[in-house]
């Protein structure tokens, strides 16, 4: 039996994000596409990933309205009081590729986001990005997930990219809360080695300088656990990131990880 797909997008006029109504916001060059999607709710598409809320599909729209492919996330059957008041899913992660794009580290292109609401409550919301071609996750290099690339030369390179990255986060006061290696694509080798951050739905300021110095080492301590790095690889790593991030470094520091 097929499993039927659920993209919930809507086109609701309203485009300025608010939790009392339905809104959707859509990219200026996307428009075109996006009522494409609309019109066309039997489009093709893949299923990349699909849990109990949450399914993520990979279509094509028509080259003369859109090149390339997208990916378009939804989240559904979300009638809790937690988004009674507040953004749903789909927007805080929109909202948290903005913030860390603004950082200057590359994510997925957003193009389009939006909500469902009956009477503020939401029931479902959705986000639409730029699929981005020729990458893996970094699952490949995680000996946890039986990664074929455990242990290759360039999962070295993958780890001290990545440091860059999570400084950059950290010095700015952001932190992501879950620093997956499956939440970074990346393509290329060596010093041609390009990575792109995904899900982000997570990210927070955190002006507290004490809880951010706390989530920072979850952060890191996220990235490494699936990794399997060996205590020599860790502090090659944890090297690079204290010469990113100075505040954060030192002996006691680096005795959170080995």
């Amino acid at each position: 039996m097929t499993t039927p797909r659920i993209c919930h997008i809507t086109g609701s006029p309203n485009a300025d994000p608010s939790c009392f109504h339905s809104w959707t916001w859509v990219r200026e060059d996307f428009r075109d596409a996006f009522r494409w999607l609309l019109e066309h709710p039997d489009f093709d598409s893949e299923q990349l990933w699909k849990t109990r809320s949450k399914s993520v599909y990979k279509a094509a729209c028509p080259p003369d309205l859109y090149s390339g492919a997208v990916v378009i996330k939804s989240y559904y059957e979300q009638r809790f009081l937690r988004y009674f008041l507040r953004g749903s899913l789909a927007r805080r992660e929109a909202e948290g590729y903005q913030t860390v794009r603004n950082l200057g580290i590359p994510t997925a292109e957003v193009l389009a986001y939006g909500e469902r609401r009956s009477v503020w409550w939401l029931s479902s919301s959705f986000m639409i990005t730029r699929f981005v071609a020729d990458t893996r996750n970094g699952s490949y290099f995680c000996r946890g997930c039986d990664g074929p690339g455990y242990g290759a030369p360039d999962m070295m390179v993958f780890c001290l990219k990545l440091m860059e990255m999570l400084a950059q986060l950290h010095r700015n006061g952001y932190c992501h809360g879950g620093a997956h290696p499956r939440n970074f694509l990346w393509h290329g080798s060596g010093k041609e080695m390009r990575i792109v951050w995904i899900d982000l739905a997570t990210v927070k300021l955190l002006p507290d300088s004490a809880l951010r110095a706390e989530k920072a080492v979850a952060d890191l301590k996220a990235f490494f656990q699936p990794l399997g790095l060996s205590d020599v690889q860790k502090l090659e790593v944890l090297r690079k990131y204290e010469t990113c991030n100075p505040a954060y470094s030192g002996a006691s520091f680096e005795n959170s990880f080995l």
